[in-house]
């Protein structure tokens, strides 16, 4: 049937329901199927996670990844696959994702994921995409249709701004409407638009005031009118507050259906007493009966259609694909027969992963010879980290180690491990180990990252730090081998402060089931690097531009920094970063040339040049096209990116790309107009391998729609345009240029100087004697002077405190190490005087100066632009159903439902103290509600919550009732 048809029948069969037909169908079965309708012939449809593997779980469900699933092959994570940034290559493992659906009877995969990485310390980043929207909306389509093409559905999550996992069941994101159109709200707009998904999961977290699954503006306003999506809203599990302000505000199934049973009796109760019309029912039941006609339309073909699948397991053993005994426990294991290419599946994981991984530096020493003496060090290379933790955990069906994959590659290698897995702190006996195997090697390949315990869905990263047993390792190491290759496997950025003593470094994110054979492919160059990165990688985590409420605790999260996330902040500001957004090396180069425009009507026009590669191997290359605005009233990011592509290349060829620019590219949402709009001026269209590596720009005059307004007077924190950087780094550069004159003034050449300039700095000798005294004297003579010069600095944006800092930090030391330091740091060149701001950023004062960057009065301000006022944080008391045990823990009751926690976060978890203090921690963030996933009937719940209220009389008739 096509979709018409298939929309005509499903009419046809809601005609024949009743009212509690209709109801049951809008509350899951059970914890991953569907409800179907036996006497209709409407089948239960099954949901399970995704979306880099297949987790269908055996018996009991459950949404962290705990309990045990079915075999599946690991696919890398949206980490790592959103840095190949190829459409194609997204759009096939869509479609074996689909194929594995399909062989295990799931109509529904989950996900993908395209929540904006907001935060490098989001503990769920390595699950999705990108920071920047255009990005995370097209590989999500991609994704998307990949799956669908093979008739099976997806559920594009999490609808929308759940991006922190700290209290992300009760939070409320505060987000402005300019920031929430152009960067939360975008790519599920794209991957709406271009690819249909069949269902879309709402959110845990509430959106400016309104739980997401209750949300109407965002359900029916933008959802289904704005961009006509037709598919049904589903819950993320668990995330439902209200039930009938949910089927009002534009939600369709609640999920799960343990301990809801009751909940379509009383929905069919809201029909009959009017509280929610029979014709808004009968609508919500039409659009679940589209989905699962759309499934089981394709699951029943599935067993007269074997043309685009083969098994054959003894080519696949032969192949050493997987061991004979693992494709034996599949096939005893699985609910059916696997009708896909297990070991076809298996190379395109690997292909994922060698597509994707990121070259971050090259020191001469990649590729790798074949006749190197190497030396394996970490872990990581024989049990690698290869998937995050949480509702996506695959159980691996295979899993091959960069360790076997050198052996197999023939290379003369040693190993040790360096460190324990289960050990954040450096012991000395493996330390020892593996510097005695580096001394003396061609190569020391270190493996390490980030362990398990670090990042994991429901918890946010507590710092950026690796554990200390690797870095320790590094430093180790490098002191005995120069030639030192890092292997990195981490699911989000890390602080690289030890990257001096590496001489190559490849990041491999999480790079599933084939990380291995990818791994060496790469690093001995039978495989060119050809990835770029998809976020970008700060220098500190402090200079995140919301360091200073991340995560925020309270249940309020303002998005103080609105608009400017990740390269669209630190590139405006003209921050220092470890690796700019885009960025990756390759083992060739490319050369671009011969830039240009040509305009079309209103806003649209083509830019081509010609792109060579200048090298002497095959290789890709990524190419970016940034937009930026010269002069604009209304503030803007420095640049954006608008559009990219991802090309192939032998040695010596050229190709001419071509990108086409349409009017949304130079667009802005208007919050008073209430749409996108287009400022006239001229833009700046800059061709480049990174955001931060322009190759060629050009000009060009756009005719706009609208007078944009100025808000420079009240929201002045948020032009933070190249004008502004200027006048910052003016401001420091009168700071050193002080310091460096006076070092002039000591070394008596005063012959050119200021006259004026030079009456005050005669006053600021130092004093011959450096002893404590005399310093300190001189110490303040300087700070009076710097103070009487303060206005200067004001007028650059530099605070008081920040040229209390520059004395704190150059001059509090022996004037021979701390001011001749500083000196020569300012008086080199304008490059340095970034590097001044950079080291102020990362004191107490200078961090402090940084994050009020965004104000919360200016926020406000901002917010209320389109006549909204901030949502107030919901009190604690009197606790409700969304309460958690943060907020009630100190309680008696709370006490008790601690212990109990505890000993069945025991029985879960075992004596693995990491999975004990991951489970506890999670279950502190579980509002009261979520008792319904274990079975926990809605008498019970409420009556916890009036016990919790004093209202002791009501709690027993409610648990009574329970009895």
């Amino acid at each position: 049937m096509d979709i018409n048809q298939i929309k005509e029948k499903a009419i046809q069969l809601v005609n024949q329901m009743t009212t509690l037909e209709m109801a049951s169908l809008c509350v899951g079965r059970d914890f991953w199927n569907l409800n179907g309708i036996a006497r209709l012939g409407i089948p239960s449809v099954n949901m399970s996670d995704g979306p880099h593997g297949l987790r269908k779980q055996r018996g009991e469900g459950d949404h962290l990844g705990l309990n045990a699933a079915y075999p599946a092959i690991c696919y890398p994570a949206a980490c790592l696959t959103a840095c190949s940034w190829d459409t194609d290559l997204i759009y096939e493992l869509g479609q074996a994702l689909g194929e594995e659906c399909l062989s295990e009877d799931v109509g529904i995969l989950l996900g993908p994921g395209i929540n904006i990485k907001r935060n490098p310390l989001c503990g769920r980043n390595f699950e999705y995409f990108s920071e920047d929207p255009l990005l995370s909306g097209k590989l999500g389509a991609a994704f998307i249709d990949g799956v669908q093409s093979k008739g099976v559905g997806t559920s594009l999550k999490h609808f929308a701004g759940n991006n922190q996992e700290t209290r992300r069941m009760t939070t409320d994101s505060i987000i402005d409407e300019r920031a929430l159109r152009e960067i939360y709200l975008k790519p599920f707009e794209i991957a709406v638009k271009e690819a249909q998904p069949w269902t879309v999961m709402s959110a845990y977290n509430k959106l400016n005031g309104s739980f997401c699954s209750e949300n109407e503006r965002l359900l029916t306003d933008i959802l289904r009118d704005e961009w006509e999506f037709d598919g049904a809203v589903v819950t993320d599990w668990g995330a439902m507050s209200d039930q009938l302000d949910s089927y009002l505000s534009g939600l369709d199934i609640e999920m799960p259906g343990l301990g809801t049973a009751r909940h379509d009796k009383a929905l069919a109760q809201a029909v009959n007493s009017g509280n929610l019309s029979h014709e808004d029912l009968k609508a919500i039941a039409t659009r679940i009966v589209e989905l699962i006609l759309k499934v089981s339309e394709r699951h029943n073909l599935k067993t007269n259609d074997d043309s685009d699948v083969s098994c054959d397991d003894d080519a696949i053993c032969d192949a050493g694909a997987i061991p004979a005994s693992s494709l034996a426990a599949l096939r005893m294991d699985s609910t059916t027969i696997p009708r896909y290419s297990i070991a076809s599946h298996l190379n395109l994981a690997s292909k994922i992963a060698t597509e994707s991984a990121v070259l971050l530096k090259n020191g001469g020493l990649l590729p790798l010879s074949d006749k190197s003496k190497i030396a394996i060090i970490g872990a990581f290379a024989k049990a690698p980290r290869y998937q995050g933790t949480g509702s996506s955990k695959i159980n691996a069906l295979s899993l091959d180690n960069p360790y076997d994959a050198f052996i197999d590659a023939g290379f003369d290698v040693d190993y040790a491990p360096g460190y324990d897995l289960k050990d954040d702190y450096p012991r000395a006996k493996l330390i020892d180990e593996a510097v005695d195997i580096a001394r003396g090697k061609d190569v020391a390949v270190l493996f390490v990252g980030l362990p398990d315990s670090y990042e994991a869905e429901g918890l946010d990263r507590e710092h950026m730090n690796m554990p200390h047993a690797h870095i320790e390792l590094i430093n180790k190491i490098a002191k005995v081998n120069a030639n030192i290759v890092v292997v990195l496997q981490c699911g989000s950025p890390v602080d690289m402060s030890w990257e001096n003593g590496a001489n190559s470094i490849l990041l491999t994110y999480l790079a599933g089931c084939r990380n291995g054979r990818a791994t060496v492919d790469l690093l001995c160059g039978r495989a060119n690097p050809s990835g770029k990165l998809a976020e970008t990688w700060p220098s500190r985590e402090e200079d995140a531009p919301n360091a200073d409420a991340y995560p925020e605790l309270s249940k309020a999260v303002r998005y103080k920094e609105s608009i400017y996330v990740g390269y669209r902040y630190y590139d405006s500001v003209g921050m220092n970063v470890r690796y700019p957004f885009g960025y990756g090396l390759s083992y060739t180069t490319f050369a671009y040339r011969n830039l240009t425009y040509q305009p079309a009507a209103g806003a649209c026009g083509r830019v081509s040049f010609d792109i060579t590669n200048t090298g002497d191997v095959f290789g890709k290359e990524i190419v970016q096209l940034y937009i930026s605005q010269l002069n604009p009233k209304i503030f803007r990011p420095s640049h954006e990116l608008k559009a990219y592509q991802k090309i192939s290349l032998e040695p010596g060829e050229t190709m001419q790309v071509t990108f086409e620019l349409n009017y949304s590219d130079f667009a802005y949402y208007d919050v008073l107009e209430k749409r996108f709009a287009v400022e006239s001026g001229k833009y700046t269209l800059s061709i480049g391998s990174s955001s931060r590596e322009q190759k060629m720009s050009t000009i060009v005059t756009i005719e706009g729609d609208i007078e944009s307004r100025d808000y420079r007077e009240s929201l002045p924190s948020y032009y933070i345009s190249h004008a502004h950087r200027r006048k910052l780094a003016k401001g420091f550069s009168r700071i050193g240029g002080a310091l460096k004159l006076q070092l002039l003034t000591k070394n008596k050449q005063t012959g050119n100087l200021d006259a004026v300039r030079y009456k005050y700095l005669k006053k600021l000798r130092p004093p011959k004697n450096k002893n404590a005294k005399q310093h300190l004297l001189f110490s303040r003579r300087l700070q009076k002077f710097l103070r009487a010069r303060s206005k200067l600095f004001s007028r650059a944006h530099v605070t008081s405190d920040s040229v209390s800092l520059v004395i704190k930090r150059f001059i509090s030391r022996p004037l021979n190490s701390g001011l001749h330091s500083g000196l020569k740091l300012v008086s080199k060149s304008k490059r340095n005087i970034t590097r001044l701001r950079d080291t102020i950023a990362q004191t107490k004062i200078g961090k402090r100066y940084i994050k009020s960057k965004f104000s919360s009065e200016e926020f406000t301000l901002l917010y209320g632009l389109n006549g909204s006022n901030i949502p107030a944080e919901p009190p604690k008391r009197p606790y409700t159903q969304n309460s958690t045990l943060n907020d009630f823990g100190h309680l008696f009751l709370g006490r008790i439902l601690l212990r109990i926690i505890d000993s069945n976060v025991h029985r879960i978890s075992g004596e693995d103290k990491e999975d004990q203090k991951y489970i506890r921690k999670m279950m502190m963030d579980f509002p009261i509600r979520q008792l319904s996933m274990s079975g926990a009937k809605q008498n019970l719940i409420e009556g916890l919550v009036y016990l919790l209220n004093g209202r002791i009389y009501k709690a027993i008739r409610r648990l009574m009732n329970r009895l």
